[in-house]
């Protein structure tokens, strides 16, 4: 009986196992459909709607041609929002950078393990605590920040073509307005 009741505890744990991987083949599944549909969203508000245009070119007028890839769609998890502007990319400084306020003993690894594991969170997931310790750590020497011209689509959040080109066109204004006045939002 022994046996029985531990082939049963086994097999009860394979089933959990079963529809955990099950669980997250469908979400796989439902998310790239969701990006395939965003993918179109972009593409359509690129090519045919006349505010996009009007404000991507306005931005290499201004000499801010976006790079390819400028507009992408992303898993955004439980966050409800359309999209998003910039990206922060933070990099640490190595010890021996000459910085004013470096603190060696505080640097070290710890505090590239804490930038490794805000670098690998999705954009829609990261908090104002993640922004807040990436300033203070620029502040300390230990990082220097910068803000990369990117926009995001949350692409399960879209409601339809029209949704994403409003977001497209929300988050291009941002872009306008960071190229015009050539402002560094992390200074």
């Amino acid at each position: 009986k022994a046996f029985s009741a531990k082939n049963t505890m086994g097999a009860d744990n394979d089933d959990m196992k079963k529809a955990e991987v099950s669980a997250a083949a469908r979400r796989e599944k439902e998310q790239s459909k969701y990006r395939e549909t965003c993918d179109g969203y972009i593409k359509s508000g690129l090519t045919g709607n006349v505010t996009v245009q009007f404000l991507i070119n306005r931005l290499v007028s201004m000499g801010c041609e976006p790079p390819k890839g400028f507009i992408s769609c992303m898993d955004c998890g439980a966050a409800k929002a359309g999209g998003g502007f910039g990206v922060v990319e933070e990099m640490v400084l190595p010890p021996s950078s000459p910085n004013k306020g470096y603190n060696p003993n505080e640097t070290g690894g710890a505090y590239a393990e804490q930038a490794k594991i805000r670098a690998e969170k999705r954009q829609c997931d990261r908090t104002l605590e993640d922004l807040q310790a990436q300033i203070d750590a620029q502040k300390e020497g230990k990082a220097r920040l910068r803000l990369l011209p990117e926009i995001f689509l949350c692409q399960q959040h879209l409601r339809n073509e029209t949704h994403a080109h409003q977001s497209m066109v929300h988050e291009l204004i941002h872009a306008v307005d960071h190229c015009r006045t050539k402002m560094d939002p992390l200074n």
